[in-house]
């Protein structure tokens, strides 16, 4: 904040992490907050951001049934949403390409009382000139009861990974496959890294 506020700053804003300024009780310095419900519909993040995973060997069942209770069903819902829609994009790391995912369970989504899995995505150019935003949303399987928490079945997350499918085919001709065709040709047209050089010999 020293930077913000000092006489001959350059700066007429600055992007802080909100916890920071909470925890010292500053928050009459937040203007704003760049959530994913703020002005503008907020800032996306990367697809599957903040999740947790645990990696096991393929085909360990012994294995994944000690891991299973750390299963956290809506972040995995979430989730396969979230890399389906990347995946259909044909996307990765390097792509700016943003999501938002809200599960409502049953109690608050929809009139028919299932829960609803809500996904926002978009893809921009990497100058920040062109976006390409959308949102679509997919009811889950009801679980057992009223009460009840959702769970990760394969049908559920079928439908999730549908989800991200749909709505990536969807931005596709609205301008994101022209971005996307854009970043690829650019990226194409880059220098090949350097080549780390060969380990030296060793002797036997």
């Amino acid at each position: 904040l020293r930077k913000l506020d000092a006489a001959d700053s350059r700066y007429s804003a600055i992007i802080l992490a909100y916890a920071g300024l909470a925890r010292l009780g500053w928050h009459a310095r937040i203007s704003q907050l760049l959530d994913e419900d703020g002005d503008g519909r907020g800032v996306l993040h990367a697809v599957g951001q903040g999740a947790l995973a645990v990696e096991i060997r393929a085909g360990d069942e012994v294995t994944q049934h000690m891991v299973a209770p750390l299963t956290h069903a809506a972040t995995a819902l979430r989730c396969a949403a979230e890399r389906a829609f990347m995946r259909e994009l044909e996307g990765g790391c390097s792509v700016p390409i943003g999501v938002f995912t809200r599960l409502d369970d049953a109690a608050t989504a929809t009139t028919s009382g299932r829960p609803t899995l809500l996904l926002r995505g978009c893809v921009t150019s990497e100058d920040g000139v062109r976006q390409v935003v959308g949102e679509d949303s997919a009811e889950l399987p009801q679980p057992a009861t009223a009460t009840a928490a959702v769970q990760a079945t394969p049908e559920a997350v079928a439908m999730a990974e549908a989800l991200g499918a749909r709505l990536a085919r969807r931005l596709l001709p609205l301008g994101a496959a022209d971005i996307l065709a854009d970043i690829r040709a650019a990226t194409a047209g880059a220098p090949a890294p350097l080549a780390p050089p060969p380990a030296p010999a060793a002797a036997v």
